[in-house]
């Protein structure tokens, strides 16, 4: 008697940075179930790396090397958001709460309003 094993998928679209779905079926079963679980930025990193070194060597269409290469930028471009983002955490939340103190604030017209908040991102220089 042969046990009949079921079945694993694993998507990783760098438009879902850094999370990657799992999808299985067990044996013998009709469902599929699906999760999501973030993967730490190094196996990110390790796969854009894969993703070049496997179109460097392959001897296939121009095409298949090309999308290689775009899934391995677009990872990078995801990181480095993140990085971004991380470093500019703080200025983030300052901004936030400025706008937040500018918004209840009566004394002021729209516009007015909207100037101060240009002028404090302008000043905070978020990249």
């Amino acid at each position: 008697m042969t046990e009949e094993k079921g079945s694993m998928e694993l998507i990783a679209n760098p438009n879902f940075y850094p999370v990657v779905k799992l999808m299985w079926r067990e044996a013998g079963a009709q469902d599929i179930f699906e999760a999501t679980t973030p993967f730490n930025k190094e196996v990110w990193f390790k796969l854009a790396t894969e993703c070049r070194n496997r179109a460097a060597a392959l001897d296939a269409s121009q095409k298949m090397i090309s999308c290689l290469n775009l899934v391995a930028d677009m990872i990078m471009a995801e990181i480095n958001a993140e990085e971004r983002r991380e470093r500019n955490r703080e200025a983030y939340n300052l901004f936030a709460d400025f706008i937040a103190e500018i918004d209840v604030r009566t004394d002021l017209d729209k516009t007015r309003k909207a100037q101060m908040i240009h002028d404090r991102a302008h000043q905070l220089k978020i990249n």
